[in-house]
């Protein structure tokens, strides 16, 4: 071997300590000797290259020739890229040295088309299935590299198989030919995250599994199934934390996996990706026309695919891509960045989104950012608009209780729905004295002001009725409260 080959990209650089056995993804895998080529794509701390690396050892143990390559930042030279790729050719038993160019001087001294002829060429005197592994092919991705690794595999015999495990989705690879002749397999994020029965299995040595909690539904509900925010637990359990504190501590804002996120995704990206997803994190869910609204760009859609494509923690909520996601965990580290970056910024925006999704007809995430913003005015125009009281009457009790809980009464003035809303609450907590004082407080100001809102007459009278206060109540001199009443 050439003295300027690094050794350890040919080879799995790092074995996990603790194996999983992964049967369904391994099954998966072994599809690739079916197939021309298997693409592994998913975030950062999904496991990519701790699954190859077992599967790897189970094909060595069948005997079937596998070459290996981790790709770096210097493989994007196309150069670079092709002599590695020889030499995991070479070191894997796929080919024979002598079956090679020599190198470096085979690249430079002929056109990279005739270098991946001769590479073909030599794979294809070996009968068998042999396999060759990309590993993080998103640090070597370049148009160039795609192309030739294209040339690549559409040339070689049927019996060479590759493997390609990045971080970003490969568009610039022709994969459409290979998935319609069914010579393509695709396994993403959603595939590689652990089930429940596979955090049970994994903490199995740690954690009483006849522990009666659903423990192992809570982490994959906090986690998301997401492996390296598993692994973090285990080794917390490890260190001596207890499992109910780990339930309690593990999230995106834990240093752990807050340095992760920054190290492995973030200070990766450009200065205007990383405020796109500061000012959408705090979003249960994203449109580009949203993003827009709230960033102030009108690439909005462009970014949300762009990081779709990435696999940077953003996925899909339908088939129509019009609804986006952040990871549970990648949000919370986001927020927890916003939050002690930039927190003079988030109230304007939680009002920004609510004014949005209002005017868009979403009524319950225009009251959750409203609320979130904590903005008593935005809150009580808002549900003031809704109808107040009635708002909580169609089965939103707890949303009013919290609207109603910012405004005092000075600021109810001009808002009757929701001082009638005082009322109701009032009412349903049984504190019957406190809501007859109210009552009496908000029909002196109708009185005093006039007002001509006959629906609010019958309103003021419909709880009255209803909870049996009418009789504490005295009747307004502008209204014939008692006439309502009777009526009703």
């Amino acid at each position: 071997m050439s003295d300027w080959i690094i050794r350890t990209k040919l080879a799995p650089s790092m074995v996990s300590k603790v194996s999983l056995d992964r049967a369904a993804l391994s099954s998966t895998l072994n599809n690739v000797l079916k197939t021309r080529l298997v693409i592994l794509h998913a975030p950062a701390g999904f496991g990519k290259t701790t699954l190859l690396t077992a599967w790897r050892a189970s094909l060595i143990d069948r005997g079937i020739p596998i070459g290996w390559l981790s790709l770096d930042d210097k493989d994007r030279d196309l150069s670079h890229f092709l002599m590695y790729i020889g030499q995991a050719c070479q070191f894997g038993g796929l080919i024979r040295k002598d079956e090679l160019p020599s190198l470096p001087a085979g690249i430079s001294g002929s056109p990279p088309s005739e270098y991946v002829a001769s590479l073909a060429t030599a794979l294809g005197k070996n009968k068998q299935d042999i396999v060759l592994v990309l590993d993080d092919y998103h640090r070597a991705h370049t148009l160039r590299n795609s192309e030739i690794l294209n040339q690549l595999i559409s040339i070689v015999p049927s019996n060479v198989h590759f493997i390609v495990s990045t971080r970003e989705y490969p568009s610039a690879l022709e994969l459409a030919d290979l998935r319609a002749r069914d010579q393509l397999v695709e396994v993403d994020g959603s595939s590689m995250r652990f089930s429940e029965a596979e955090i049970r299995q994994y903490l199995s040595s740690l954690v009483d599994l006849s522990d009666e909690t659903n423990w192992a539904a809570t982490l994959f509900e906090r986690t998301e199934g997401w492996p390296i925010a598993l692994n973090t637990v285990r080794r917390w359990i490890v260190e001596g934390v207890s499992l109910e504190d780990t339930l309690k501590q593990i999230s995106g804002r834990s240093s752990d996996l807050s340095d992760y996120f920054l190290e492995q995704v973030f200070d990766a990206l450009d200065e205007t990706t990383q405020e796109f997803l500061l000012q959408t994190s705090f979003l249960e869910r994203v449109s580009g026309d949203l993003a827009n609204h709230l960033c102030g760009v009108t690439n909005g859609w462009e970014i949300l695919e762009d990081l779709e494509r990435k696999d940077l923690f953003v996925q899909a909520l339908d088939r129509e891509r019009h609804w986006y996601r952040y990871h549970r965990l990648f949000s919370e580290f986001l927020q927890e960045r916003m939050r002690r970056h930039f927190v003079e910024k988030i109230a304007d925006l939680h009002v920004s989104a609510s004014h949005w999704f209002r005017v868009q007809s979403f009524e319950s995430e225009a009251v959750h950012h409203a609320l979130a913003s904590g903005r008593w005015d935005v809150v009580a125009e808002l549900f003031e608009a809704l109808g107040g009281w009635h708002y909580g009457l169609r089965g939103h009790m707890d949303a009013l209780e919290r609207a109603v809980a910012l405004l005092g009464t000075q600021q109810l003035t001009n808002y009757p729905r929701l001082w009638l809303a005082k009322v109701y609450l009032a009412l349903r907590h049984g504190e019957i004295e406190t809501a007859g004082r109210i009552q009496y407080e908000f029909i002196d100001f109708v009185d005093e002001n006039a007002s001509n809102d006959v629906e609010l007459h019958s309103e003021i009278s419909i709880i009255s009725q209803r909870r049996g206060l009418f009789a504490n109540v005295k009747c307004s001199s502008s209204f014939n409260l008692c006439l309502l009443h009777r009526r009703a």
